[in-house]
């Protein structure tokens, strides 16, 4: 892990994808437990894609409160929750495995019957209740 500071930016650059899974997943880790000492819930917006599934993998095997934890999937594409495709499955094969099964997921598209408009007035509804802020806001989100 190597560190600069340019033009007041801190920079941390890391060996490799594995590297850098592991120190986010520790960092992620310590902002849930931190978070969970001041407040009742953890609001967790997540990302999907490939890029963050190995961070996911090592996240979910560290010993949290899961069950306090509230995740949402900031980004999905209208497919099928079970398609290759979908973000949601990428988190169910992941994040929520582990000690994360425990975490409360809110799927956007959560049947194969997926009607956009509603499910995003499904998710906004669900948003207004668990978390706070208007508009809501999350305690963490990883892009």
């Amino acid at each position: 892990m190597i560190e600069k500071i340019i033009n007041n930016y801190h920079l941390v650059i890391f060996e490799d994808k594995s590297e850098l899974s592991i120190k986010v997943s520790d960092y992620i880790s310590e902002r849930i437990k931190i978070i969970l000492n001041a407040k009742d819930r953890f609001q967790f917006c997540v990302c999907g894609g490939s890029t963050p599934k190995n961070v996911y993998n090592f996240l979910s095997k560290k010993e949290l409160n899961w069950a306090k934890v509230d995740i949402f999937l900031g980004d999905e594409r209208c497919v099928n929750p079970n398609s290759d495709d979908s973000n949601t499955l990428m988190i169910n094969n992941s994040l929520l495995n582990n000690f994360g099964s425990e975490a409360d997921f809110y799927n956007i598209f959560s049947n194969e019957k997926i009607n956009e408009d509603i499910s995003i007035e499904l998710l906004v509804k669900e948003l207004k209740k668990k978390c706070e802020g208007n508009p809501p806001s999350f305690d963490f989100t990883l892009l």
